[in-house]
């Protein structure tokens, strides 16, 4: 779990542990039976963790989502970033508000040490804007004094609400 830099038989390694970890050094004398044998240990300080929490969606009745960011460690600075803009409010808090899609970037800082580490929440979208036809324009003379009005729209389900004067009935 360690990794040790050059030769292992010089009297100097360079070592770089990934966790806390003991190394013995045994040392022989040249032409003698004498060895001497120390230990030590490295403590390792893990960098702090960041978890930016779910992705999220934006709908009609959620036009603004909350990315809930965290970390189990102590003393840390928060910042969120997003290429797009989107952040409503402090982004140096753990917990925000998005309002538009991308890639909402935590990184989470260790302020005694300097050390950091990133998650990324993605924020997508689901309001979808319904294309609209209402059909073709109709001349209306005082042989066709009535026109018939043909709303149409490829999203599922679409709500139609037809307006202005002159309406005499719907067909709801």
């Amino acid at each position: 779990i360690a990794t040790i830099l050059g030769s292992s038989t010089s009297d100097t390694v360079r070592i770089k542990p990934n966790i806390t970890t003991t190394y013995t050094c045994t040392i022989t004398m040249p032409n003698s039976c004498n060895v001497q044998i120390e230990t030590f240990t490295i403590y390792v300080t893990p960098p702090p963790t960041a978890n930016a929490g779910a992705d999220q969606v934006l709908t009609c009745n959620a036009p603004q989502v909350t990315l809930s960011g965290s970390s189990n460690s102590t003393d840390v600075k928060y910042t969120w970033t997003n290429n797009n803009g989107g952040i409503v409010g402090d982004s140096t808090v753990p917990t925000i508000l998005a309002d538009k899609i991308g890639n909402y970037l935590l990184t989470v800082i260790d302020t005694l040490l300097g050390c950091s580490s990133s998650d990324v929440a993605k924020v997508t979208s689901q309001i979808f804007k319904p294309n609209v036809n209402a059909g073709s324009n109709v001349q209306l003379t005082c042989v066709q004094p009535i026109a018939t009005l043909h709303g149409s729209s490829t999203i599922p389900n679409a709500n139609f609400l037809w307006s202005g004067p002159g309406i005499i009935s719907r067909n709801d």
